[in-house]
């Protein structure tokens, strides 16, 4: 039912700290267009975790924010988004209050049509761990050309702040509502 993979950020096959736009901890990819900022694994102390069974998450600190930050997840085939209402829901924290956006995007791929982006959704964090849920309206598709490479991606748009923004539990689901 979850679409998302290594959500709770286990799999780290390419090391565990980012700096760099592209692909860092398995299936995420980062985009910085301002300031430095890095992405990087960390793994929660005994008993600190928001859930059984999630054991690690990424933290993303932005020093000298400016400009764009973003890290998403690229899942294959747009189509599988048609029309379709799907939850996003995940764990955040941060070392202080602020506000995370949240959005989806419909790429056709090459040779399709225009690309779409679902209007974003705002999370707003605070310095505990908490549980977030944010319900989509996938556009419809009919009419569109679906070329090769199409995918709809998750997108996290962390804000230019000095906070430290951690995540983990990441889901994907078909429907309106997040399941355990």
């Amino acid at each position: 039912r979850n679409v998302i993979l290594n959500g709770s950020f286990q799999v780290a096959q390419r090391g565990v700290s980012f700096t760099a736009n592209g692909y860092g901890l398995d299936r995420w990819k980062t985009f910085n267009s301002g300031g430095t900022a890095t992405l990087s694994q960390q793994t929660f102390a005994s008993g600190d975790s928001p859930e059984v069974g999630l054991d690690t998450y990424v933290r993303i600190v932005r020093a000298s924010p400016s400009g764009i930050y973003y890290f998403s997840q690229r899942v294959e085939d747009v189509r599988k988004s048609d029309g379709a209402t799907l939850t996003l829901s995940f764990y955040a924290k941060a070392s202080s209050a602020t506000t995370i956006p949240c959005r989806i995007t419909q790429e056709p791929g090459t040779g399709g049509s225009a690309g779409v982006n679902i209007t974003a959704q705002n999370s707003n964090v605070t310095t505990s761990w908490q549980k977030f849920s944010v319900t989509f309206n996938m556009a419809s598709l009919a009419g569109k050309t679906i070329g090769t490479g199409s995918n709809f991606e998750p997108v996290f748009d962390i804000p230019a702040t000095t906070a430290t923004i951690e995540i983990t539990g990441v889901q994907l689901e078909v429907g309106d509502t997040a399941t355990p």
